[in-house]
């Protein structure tokens, strides 16, 4: 067996890349079930507009904007670190507005400002304290007045944080395994490890290994984040869950 395999810390960008074209094949259902409901919120605080912008933080292949879809008042947005998804979220959304960005260092390369923004999947938590500081710096200058930030976060205490995930994947004779689990560093910090398994026809197995840095965050800590960045009127959703709807909201200014 061909074994790739490198225990520094990679590259989010690159690891995606790389990953990109089977991100749609382990999720094959198009959107987040914890995101219902959120366009009927969105329809009903901006009822008054004759549009809606959304942007995805860190959108990945577009599944983070597909419930918002077919929604013809919403214009959709996104960024992402990958090329690579980016084709993808294209393919997937091809109403959309997508640009490369790498957070949360690059200013976001749309000169809109927004009725709403998403960062799901836990994708906050690939972030560092100090770097999920400017990120939230970025959704605020690029919100609206009455604007919202919907974010989650896979808090340690969940089982499924710890848990070994196996999938396979047969697609054009090639067939995939994919095994990740996340591993306790600290408090604080915890290790991402993603193997890919594959047998091509005509070639051995090969495997590559990848490992991300996760840190940890639970919604206690992200409520207390976002209160600190000036966002108010959080409220988790559904109740219960990782997920936080926030808003900036300046008293005496109107929603555009």
């Amino acid at each position: 067996m061909e074994l790739k395999k490198n225990l520094n810390y990679q590259n989010y960008c690159d690891v995606y890349d790389k990953l990109a074209k089977y991100i749609d094949l382990l999720y094959p259902h198009k959107e987040y079930s914890s995101l219902s409901g959120i366009p009927d919120l969105l329809e009903e605080s901006f009822r008054n507009n004759e549009e809606i912008k959304i942007i995805d933080l860190c959108c990945g292949t577009g599944r983070g904007l597909h419930i918002f879809k077919e929604n013809k008042k919403i214009k959709l947005y996104g960024v992402d670190c990958s090329e690579k998804m980016l084709e993808r979220a294209k393919q997937n959304i091809p109403n959309g507005n997508f640009e490369k960005c790498l957070l949360p260092d690059e200013d976001i390369p749309f000169k809109e400002k927004f009725h709403c923004a998403i960062l799901v999947s836990a994708t906050i938590q690939e972030f560092a304290p100090n770097d999920r500081e400017k990120i939230y710096k970025k959704v605020w200058d690029l919100l609206y007045n009455g604007g919202y930030f919907i974010c989650d976060v896979l808090s340690p205490e969940k089982e499924e944080y710890y848990a070994l995930v196996k999938k396979v994947i047969k697609k054009d004779n090639e067939t995939s395994i994919f095994i990740y689990y996340r591993e306790s560093l600290s408090k604080e910090k915890a290790r991402q490890h993603v193997f890919l398994i594959k047998k091509q026809p005509g070639k051995d197995w090969s495997l590559q290994h990848f490992v991300l840095e996760h840190f940890v965050l639970d919604i206690a800590g992200l409520s207390e984040e976002l209160t600190r960045a000036g966002f108010s009127k959080l409220k988790i959703w559904p109740r219960d869950s990782g997920l936080i709807i926030a808003r900036k909201y300046i008293q005496d200014l109107f929603i555009k």
